[in-house]
C-alpha cells in the first residue's frame, strides 16, 4: 500500500487539528519521512495519538484502543474495503481537535434512520436483542404487568424467553404464556421498579433473540421480519407493548443488532464511524459519562446499544474498534 498521497492528504487535516489543540506539531518531520520513505497508516496515528495522551487530551486507555482502530482501518484499507477518502475521516476522527470533529460530523450525525426502522431485504449476522425502552421516568415500588410477543419462527419454544437481562434499578420475571394463535404467543412478564429511580430513555429490560440460530430459519430474511414477529400481529407489526392490559407508550420495543449503528441490517466500516461520532459527540460536549442509558430520545438509546458490543454499559473507543475487527473477519459480534 502506498500511502505518501493520502499522508499528505491526511497531513492538512491533523495539522490543523493539532495546531487548534494547541499541541506542539510535527508537521515538518512528518512531510519530510513523507518525501523519503513510505509510512504506515497506523504509525502515524500511533505518533499522533500518544502525542494527545501526553497532552492530557487522552487516556492511555483510549490510546490503545484508538491504535487498534488504527491497526484495523489500515487493513481495511490495504483489502480496498475502504476508500483513500475514508480513511482520511478515520484520521481526523483519531487525532483531530474535538471542536473541529463536532463541525465535521454536525451535518451527518442526523443521519441515522428512526429507531423504530427495520431493514426489509437484509438481517445481520451479528446477535440481536430486544429492547423494552421506557419513555418517561420510572419511579421506585411499583409493579406492572407487561405483555409483549414471541412468533414460533423466532423461538421454537417459547419458554426460551426467560434469557433476559433487567438494568440496575428494575427486576423482571414471572414469565408466563398467556396466550397463542398462528400469529403470535403473548408473553406475560412482571416489570418490578426498585426505590431508585431509573432515567427516561433507558433500557429497562434486554432479551436475546438470537438463542437459536435464528439466520437458518428461511422465515427471518430481514431485520424487518424480526420486528413481525415479535409483534402481536406479524402483518402489522408494532412497537407498543401492552403494560396493565392498556396498550401504551410508556415501554417501546426495540430490535437492534450489535454493531449495525446506522440499522441497514450489515456491519460495515460505516457503523465504525457512526460508533466514532457517537464518542465524539459525547467527548465535544464534555459528557463525562459515556454510559448508554444517558440519551436524550429513543432513537439515540437504540443507536447506543448497537453500538455497545462488548456488553460494558458503555460507547467509547474499544467498541469503535470491535466493530471494525468485525467487518474484518477477526471477531464475532
Amino acid at each position: 500500500m502506498k500511502f505518501k498521497k493520502l499522508m499528505a492528504g491526511m497531513l492538512a487535516i491533523i495539522t490543523m487539528a493539532v495546531g487548534a489543540t494547541g499541541l506542539t506539531s510535527h508537521a515538518e518531520d512528518f512531510s519530510e519521512a513523507i518525501e523519503t520513505e513510505e509510512i504506515s497508516f497506523s504509525a502515524q496515528m500511533t505518533q499522533q495519538l500518544q502525542e494527545k495522551e501526553n497532552a492530557g487530551l487522552l487516556s492511555a486507555e483510549d490510546v490503545v484502543a484508538s491504535i487498534e482502530i488504527a491497526e484495523s482501518v489500515e487493513e481495511m484499507r490495504n483489502q480496498n474495503m475502504i476508500s483513500d477518502e475514508e480513511m482520511q475521516q478515520w484520521a481526523q476522527f483519531l487525532v483531530g481537535d474535538n471542536a473541529i470533529n463536532a463541525v465535521a460530523t454536525s451535518a451527518s450525525s442526523n443521519n441515522y434512520v428512526a429507531y423504530d426502522y427495520y431493514a426489509t431485504n437484509t438481517v445481520s449476522t451479528t446477535k440481536h436483542y430486544m429492547s423494552f425502552i421506557n419513555t418517561k421516568e420510572l419511579s421506585g415500588f411499583s409493579r406492572s404487568e407487561v405483555i409483549y410477543y414471541m412468533n414460533a419462527n423466532i423461538f421454537k419454544n417459547w419458554q426460551a424467553e426467560n434469557n433476559y437481562k433487567a438494568c440496575t434499578g428494575s427486576k423482571f420475571g414471572s414469565i408466563s404464556k398467556v396466550s397463542a394463535n398462528a400469529t403470535s404467543t403473548e408473553i406475560q412478564g412482571w416489570l418490578v421498579i426498585d426505590e431508585i429511580i431509573i432515567p427516561k430513555y433507558t433500557n429497562c429490560v434486554r432479551f436475546s433473540i438470537l438463542k437459536d440460530d435464528i439466520r437458518n430459519n428461511s422465515a427471518i430474511s430481514s431485520e424487518y421480519d424480526l420486528h413481525r414477529y415479535t409483534s402481536k400481529t406479524s402483518s402489522s407489526p408494532s412497537i407498543s407493548i401492552m403494560i396493565d392490559g392498556v396498550d401504551e407508550n410508556n415501554l417501546r420495543k426495540c430490535i437492534y443488532s450489535l454493531g449495525d449503528v446506522n440499522r441497514d441490517g450489515t456491519v460495515t466500516s460505516q457503523d465504525g464511524l457512526k460508533a466514532m461520532e457517537i464518542v465524539l459527540a459525547r467527548e465535544t460536549a464534555g459528557t463525562v459519562n459515556n454510559n448508554i442509558n444517558y440519551a436524550s430520545s429513543e432513537s439515540e438509546l437504540a443507536f447506543n446499544l448497537a453500538a455497545d458490543v462488548n456488553d460494558d454499559g458503555k460507547v467509547d473507543r474499544t467498541d469503535v474498534a470491535w466493530i471494525n475487527q468485525n467487518v474484518l473477519g477477526t471477531r464475532v459480534l
